[in-house]
């Protein structure tokens, strides 16, 4: 627990190790004699195997999390963003530091943690439940909510390992959420599932924001986080890195993947239309991005991708692909890359981004972005909005 009444703070990590010992391939172990008669030894000698040194996951890290903040954590695969939610909700202890949380914690972490599979879906509400610090009168007045926003009335009274990946989520996710918790820990489930039930899970989300709910979310759809978070951080190479705003954490972790910036530096970036308004469907905007060179570039190559909130790829066109031959640029040079366009597009928030090459084949390095907003009522699925009519004859 952290101590002090009178602090914000929901979750304190102070200077948090986790490391995890490699372990060398085993040699000899080609049949059923050779793995016993290794392992006995093994036990015999009290030795793991080890490989060169241990894998440290997270080194020394520090983090302050407030009452109702919505916390995104970032990173490559395998930096660490799963261990770091297993020490929050209690599963992994570190092995130098202390990782303290106030409140009820609720946590969606692998697919089907927590249940059992030979157990039916009912069983499971109730197991779950009373882990989540339920006493059966809670749980029995929760029940029947439990199972509507799941979505499961007819598959309840099966065991759950016939359920789908996405009837995994849907159980998991109704569960926690009607635990009521002071701290609800996502760990990229809300990826699996049918839109429909992503968009369910994205307004009871919101509720639970509005309601002062702590959440710490590991994803790697980007939209979600500009949607969703109030703060972002990235997890590299053990070490947590926060920009000023989740939008400079994105900027970083973009950056990070696609490797160095190389010669390009962001001046400016504007988005010109209607400030702080969502545009209507078919609205003009215009996006301008002013670079400035760093060094010599003989065929340089810029790059526009508008993304949907749940990561799909709207648009995308590079300078190459246009016909528009670039270079050579000159260190010390300016350029402005300006992209004009309509929003034929459902409404939803999508991501503008811009990227950079230093060849006609990349690879593309994160320059900078912004958000547009699409208003209206969403009439169809997909992002584009073709403004198709369907019409059958007869009536």
């Amino acid at each position: 627990m952290i101590p002090g009444g009178g602090s914000q703070d929901v979750i304190r990590l102070r200077g948090v190790t986790k490391q995890f010992r490699r372990y060398g391939m085993l040699k000899g172990m080609r049949t059923l004699k050779g793995t016993v008669m290794h392992r006995i030894r093994r036990r015999m000698q009290r030795i793991h195997s080890p490989g060169p040194g241990s894998l440290v996951v997270l080194d020394g890290v520090d983090l302050d999390v407030a009452r109702g903040t919505t916390l995104a954590i970032l990173g490559r695969n395998g930096s660490g963003k799963s261990t770091l939610l297993k020490l929050v909700s209690g599963i992994y202890r570190p092995d130098v530091g202390v990782v303290m949380t106030r409140g009820r914690i609720a946590a969606l972490l692998e697919l089907g943690t927590g249940f059992h599979p030979d157990f039916s879906g009912r069983e499971n509400v109730w197991i779950n439940g009373t882990l989540l610090g339920l006493d059966r009168k809670q749980i029995a007045q929760r029940f029947d909510s439990i199972i509507d926003f799941a979505e499961l009335e007819e598959f309840i009274d099966a065991p759950v390992r016939t359920y789908s990946s996405g009837m995994f989520v849907r159980l998991a996710f109704s569960i926690a959420i009607h635990v009521e918790p002071d701290i609800l820990l996502v760990d990229e489930v809300l990826a699996v599932g049918d839109e429909g039930f992503r968009k369910k899970c994205m307004a009871k989300v919101g509720e639970l924001q509005a309601a002062g709910t702590t959440i710490v979310l590991v994803t790697h759809e980007l939209p979600l986080v500009e949607r969703l978070a109030t703060r972002a951080v990235v997890l590299e190479h053990g070490h947590l890195y926060e920009g000023r705003t989740p939008a400079e954490s994105i900027a970083h972790y973009l950056t990070g993947q696609a490797g160095p910036a190389g010669p390009f530096e962001l001046r400016e970036l504007r988005l010109l239309g209607p400030a702080g308004v969502a545009l209507e469907r078919g609205g003009p905007f215009e996006l301008a991005t002013r670079l400035r060179v760093l060094a010599d570039v003989a065929t340089p190559v810029l790059m526009f991708e508008c993304n949907a909130s749940n990561g799909t790829v709207a648009f995308a066109a590079n300078t190459k692909d246009h016909g528009c031959k670039l270079g050579p640029w000159k260190s010390g040079d300016e350029r402005e890359l300006v992209v004009r366009g309509r929003a034929w597009l459902q409404p939803d928030l999508y991501a503008l981004r811009i990227y950079a090459a230093t060849a006609e084949r990349g690879p593309f390095a994160f320059v900078g972005g912004a958000d547009l907003r699409v208003a209206g009522r969403r009439s169809a699925l997909g992002p584009c909005d073709l403004e198709a009519e369907l019409t059958v004859s007869g009536g």
